[in-house]
């Protein structure tokens, strides 16, 4: 096992800091030879600064600063990348992403919901496989840190995957700009607006909105045939606030884990609604 290996393994661990300092000493470079190859490279870190980041007195440098650090000294990038995302993690979800990007399966999932919506842009087809693996992330995370993706849309919608990927980010790591995985840079500038907002190729909203009325008008028809009354059929883009009923379903689908395009969880939904409300009355 090379020293290398050697601090990969340790690193899964450990703090940013620690793990820069255990780069350093494994380098045999000084810091002052360390400043002169980040200058070789275009950065101008000087050995004040470097010194505080491995001593803990300054927060984990940036995503460019960082590779480049760990590339000088000889570390693993991923790693120290990593260990900078979780410390700039929120608190409340810090010890979650550091269990979840401990085994990479936080990546894994961007890295599949990125793979699946590529594959349809490149190709214009579904790939079946893919999809199987993005629903088992997902139970994943559901079981293993209480949360989950609302993905019933992304069959008929890969574009819904974007959505996702926005999602994902802003729960677990909405500072980060862009991560590596398994030696692949991924920019969430590709896929996430500065207003964290998703950027389609295609809005699937209308359609989507579209399949939802399709589905409501038809559950109508089977429950009252008599008192049907047709829903206008929107062809032009959604405005907004329709836009923003639709998340609300979906994150209310998220958080109830249930798939509210089910007919039979619509009729319970409907039923339990007319008990409250007769209750009230």
């Amino acid at each position: 096992m090379t020293t290398k290996d050697k601090i990969h393994i340790r690193g899964e661990n450990m703090k940013y800091r620690d793990l820069l300092k255990s780069y350093i000493e494994s380098s045999g470079l000084s810091l002052s030879k360390i400043e002169e190859n980040m200058r070789n490279k275009g950065f101008s870190t000087n050995k004040a600064y470097i010194s505080k980041l491995q001593n803990g007195i300054h927060p984990p440098a940036g995503e460019d600063i960082t590779r480049a650090l760990a590339e000088v000294t000889g570390g693993d990038v991923d790693a120290l990348l990593l260990a900078g995302y979780i410390e700039k993690a929120p608190d409340e979800i810090k010890s979650i992403l550091t269990e979840a990007t401990n085994t990479g399966q936080l990546f894994a999932f961007f890295a599949l919901l990125i793979s699946y919506v590529e594959k349809y842009r490149s190709s214009g087809t579904i790939d079946e496989e893919l999809l199987q693996k993005i629903e088992v992330a997902n139970e994943l995370f559901g079981s293993e840190y209480k949360y989950r993706l609302a993905t019933s849309y992304l069959e008929g919608f890969p574009e819904y995957a974007v959505e996702l990927i926005v999602r994902l980010k802003q729960h677990f790591i909405p500072l980060t700009e862009s991560i590596s995985y398994r030696g692949v840079k991924i920019n969430f500038a590709d896929y996430v607006s500065k207003d964290n907002k998703p950027i389609f190729k295609e809005n699937p909203y209308p359609e989507i909105q579209e399949a939802t009325e399709a589905s409501a008008i038809e559950n109508m028809k089977n429950e009252q045939p008599t008192n049907f009354i047709p829903m206008p059929n929107y062809e032009e883009e959604i405005d907004s606030a329709t836009q923003q009923k639709i998340m609300f379903f979906e994150n209310l689908e998220s958080d109830l884990g249930l798939d509210l395009t089910d007919p039979e969880i619509q009729k319970k939904l409907k039923r339990a609604a007319k008990i409250i409300f007769s209750s009230e009355d």
